[in-house]
């Protein structure tokens, strides 16, 4: 099965990956925006330093540290109970049902788990938009993610970015010599 496009710049792969990411992955497509600064939203996800971790359409990721904070749970019960006891807390990614048609529409996801895919929605982003790594690059070591991950250099879904970025610049400049 091919990879499928969830957000501008995150993909799911459904030969590999769980649906169970779905949430998280809906989540992160709205994350991560050309129009504004790359950690525009990751700061207050992954750096919890209080800025939006949310927005329109209806969509959260947020830090859960206690059962009575969180939305579901006994979903962040069982989080937390996959978890080393040193871990103090789950992700918990939501999404309007009326908008992203998940069912269920959220999930908790260990702190790993979240990092892991921000890294590769920011690899994405790097390859989609070359001119502002050195932007990627600060947020990468302002959010401390891993800095030598594979992402930086060789992106998994190059190819498939390229040839995205390739498709809508016709379709675009199609728009604009029709109308």
């Amino acid at each position: 099965m091919a990879k499928i496009r969830v957000g501008y710049c995150v993909y799911f792969d459904a030969a590999t990956q769980s649906a169970d990411l779905l949430p998280l992955l809906e989540c992160l497509g709205y994350a991560i925006e050309r129009n504004r600064p790359v950690d525009f939203f990751l700061k207050g996800i992954v750096a919890r330093e209080g800025g939006p971790s949310g927005g329109d359409p209806g969509w959260a990721i947020d830090w859960v540290q206690t059962e009575s904070d969180a939305l579901f749970p006994e979903e962040w019960q069982r989080c937390m109970a996959q978890l080393a006891p040193s871990e103090d807390g789950c992700y918990e990614a939501w999404t309007d049902p009326s908008v992203s048609m998940l069912d269920p529409p959220y999930a908790y996801y260990p702190r790993q788990v979240v990092r892991h895919h921000v890294n590769e929605a920011l690899g994405n982003f790097r390859i989609m938009h070359p001119e502002r790594g050195a932007e990627v690059d600060e947020a990468i070591k302002r959010l401390k993610l891993p800095e030598n991950s594979a992402l930086a250099t060789e992106p998994k879904f190059k190819w498939q970015l390229q040839s995205l970025m390739s498709g809508f610049m016709k379709w675009l400049t199609t728009v604009k010599t029709s109308s």
